[in-house]
């Protein structure tokens, strides 16, 4: 299974393709109308909470055949998130409550809370240029991977 990245922010310049590259958007926003409110937004879009119940099941048959789990990782562009937002004091706790906004959306909908895990970047690890609208809506995204177990890392069993 190939690393899923799931961004926020629709790039006005994608095609209607479906191909699994294609972004998934998640969030209220959109690239060219996003308010600095809105970037700083945790909150799911109705659509991304249904693309989520939909993963659960054959994310669960995929972890289980393997017995990996689920790393869900927030990133973030680098502006900083307003002072006057009244929930996040930086890009790092933003991501962190993005992360987890998926990670509990994936338990609710079934996914067992011992094969997912949530883990925040912040602005670190940016994808695109953050210099101008064009790369930081590709910054602020959420990716999902398998990653190994625990267990199964240090006793080197299957």
């Amino acid at each position: 299974m190939q690393m899923s990245t799931v961004s926020p922010w629709p790039d006005p310049s994608a095609s209607n393709s479906k191909t699994s590259s294609s972004p998934v958007y998640l969030w209220h926003t959109s690239t060219t109308t996003a308010t600095a409110s809105q970037r700083s937004s945790d909150q799911l879009r109705p659509e991304g909470e249904q693309l989520l119940k939909a993963l659960v099941p054959p994310l669960q048959v995929y972890l289980g055949e393997r017995d990996e789990m689920l790393m869900v990782s927030g990133f973030t562009d680098n502006v900083p998130v307003p002072r006057h937002n009244g929930q996040f004091q930086d890009n790092l706790e933003l991501s962190a409550q993005r992360a987890l906004t998926v990670t509990r959306t994936l338990v609710r909908e079934g996914m067992p809370r011992a094969r997912v895990f949530s883990a925040a970047f912040g602005a670190e690890q940016p994808v695109a240029s953050n210099a101008d609208e064009k790369g930081r809506p590709l910054n602020r995204r959420v990716e999902m991977a398998p990653v190994p177990r625990a267990s199964a890392a240090v006793t080197g069993k299957p």
